[in-house]
């Protein structure tokens, strides 16, 4: 694993009127690290990952991305730095092609294909990866749930981002469609060098592919460590697991 901080979120603060959705919450992650995000409903994960791409403004603190401070810049400058993301819903352009659909991502992600050859080599790479190959020309509204979840994958890795922010991409999965999602999670932080947040309420699979966990609750961190570490601490086994789970550890 390369060595060296990717993101720094400093002291960060949300808030909505009177709610407080991020109370002061700094994480960090390290290049080619994958980094799960866990916490009860309402905790403050996806705000976090709005935050960090853009979507929204924090009231306080700092978002430090490779060195440079990107807080409050709009989504699209920060695609093109170098952060991909997939949201909770799937919310593909139904009536193009899955091809169509990942051109997107290799035209207006981090570099920006010159042209269509490189734009075509992108996403030719991209849809092996993420095993769409055979279904490049399928109206994308066609697909089911696992192949959606796929190709939001792939879209946000065909940007060529060197960080990943996955929200929530094993939910309504079967256990062999995660342990297949997983393995290509693997393959990307092997393949193309990417660190990779997860927001994730699969705990198996998260303590399982995680370097590190950190555990949000009520708006606030309230845990960081290995998965062996956050299984047994008994703030996160209150607040979120309920009882510690055996066999975390990443593969």
């Amino acid at each position: 694993m390369a060595t060296g901080i990717i993101l720094e979120a400093k002291d960060v603060v949300k808030r909505f009127g009177g709610l407080e959705a991020l109370r002061g919450v700094s994480v960090e992650v390290g290049r080619e690290e994958i980094l799960g995000l866990v916490g009860p409903n309402g905790s403050g994960k996806t705000v976090f990952f709005n935050v960090v791409t853009g979507v929204y403004k924090p009231e306080g603190g700092r978002i430090i991305f490779k060195g440079r401070d990107i807080t409050g810049l709009p989504p699209h400058a920060i695609a093109r730095m170098g952060i991909g993301r997939t949201f909770q819903v799937p919310k593909p352009f139904s009536a193009m092609s899955v091809r169509d659909n990942v051109m997107i991502g290799a035209l207006f992600g981090k570099h920006g294909a010159k042209n269509p050859y490189e734009a075509a080599k992108v996403v030719d790479e991209v849809l092996e990866l993420t095993g769409l190959a055979g279904k490049a020309d399928l109206q994308a509204g066609l697909l089911n749930v696992p192949e959606k979840r796929r190709l939001e994958m792939a879209r946000a890795l065909a940007s060529r981002p060197e960080l990943l922010l996955l929200d929530e991409v094993l939910a309504g999965l079967t256990p062999t469609e995660i342990d297949e999602a997983l393995g290509m999670i693997r393959s990307f932080r092997k393949e193309l060098g990417l660190a990779v947040i997860m927001v994730e309420h699969v705990m198996r699979a998260v303590m399982n592919i995680s370097d590190r966990i950190v555990v949000f609750n009520a708006g606030r961190k309230i845990a960081e460590g290995s998965p062996s570490e956050v299984a047994n601490d008994q703030a996160v086994i209150e607040a979120y697991l309920g009882a510690p789970i055996t066999g975390g550890g990443r593969e």
